[in-house]
């Protein structure tokens, strides 16, 4: 488990026997190599940790020594337990396509016989409405208790350019253009490069921000405590 060191989350998966834990470690090691996004492992994670905790109890002892045994039922139990224990559709039908995608990687390694997940069984109905947008109203008052300079600019950045979360986490003042007023993001969702541009207020926050900030910084929003590295997720750590 050392060789994933940079996914701390994986002692959340503790409760697995010695073979499942190298399974889900080789699982993780062939996401990695083909160049999957952190986020997919720790969604991959996220996943099978639901799964451990939420199968009911009778089998969660067999399941933790070989997750290769599961079984329809043990997914349709989770389902159940997951819907009991107030997780939103969309969220696990995310999960439940993690799981898929493992238990096919047992299957293509000859760990396992038969997929447990069957769609038209156990996919989740999830309801489609259209994106409803902030009220100015809202945003005022959201901007009103963001007092520190860099949780407004990490705001800024991500409303008014429409980043994600990770990508502003990971963001280096090399990809800004100042003259042309955009970033480029490397290797976005799907690893795809784009530009964005940025807007008046979101400039006026990066040169507040650029002088609080040592000239050789590398990134926007450095780690205070792992000198070099961006910030960290906050459940990343220790």
């Amino acid at each position: 488990m050392d060789r994933l060191h940079h996914l701390p989350q994986l002692r959340r998966l503790h409760c697995l026997g010695q073979h499942n834990q190298e399974l889900v470690t080789a699982y993780l090691k062939h996401l990695q190599a083909r160049q999957y996004a952190p986020t997919t492992l720790q969604t991959t994670i996220d996943g099978l940790n639901s799964f451990c905790r939420l199968v009911p109890a009778g089998r969660q002892p067999h399941l933790y020594q070989d997750l290769a045994s599961t079984t329809a039922d043990d997914i349709e139990a989770w389902l159940y337990a997951a819907h009991q224990a107030g997780r939103a559709p969309s969220t696990i039908n995310t999960l439940l396509k993690c799981l898929h995608r493992f238990f096919a990687f047992l299957q293509d390694h000859g760990w396992m016989t038969q997929q447990p997940v069957i769609w038209h069984r156990h996919q989740v109905l999830v309801p489609h409405t259209l994106p409803k947008p902030i009220a100015e109203d809202d945003l005022l008052c959201l901007f009103r208790v963001i007092d520190r300079l860099r949780d407004r600019t990490m705001f800024l950045l991500m409303l008014r350019c429409g980043l994600r979360v990770g990508e502003v986490r990971t963001l280096t003042w090399s990809a800004l253009n100042v003259e042309a007023g955009s970033i480029r993001i490397n290797q976005g969702k799907g690893q795809v490069d784009r530009a964005v541009y940025y807007s008046t207020d979101v400039a006026h926050a990066l040169r507040h921000w650029r002088r609080c900030q040592p000239s050789e910084a590398t990134y926007l929003f450095p780690s205070a405590l792992k000198p070099g590295l961006p910030v960290l997720p906050e459940n990343s750590y220790p």
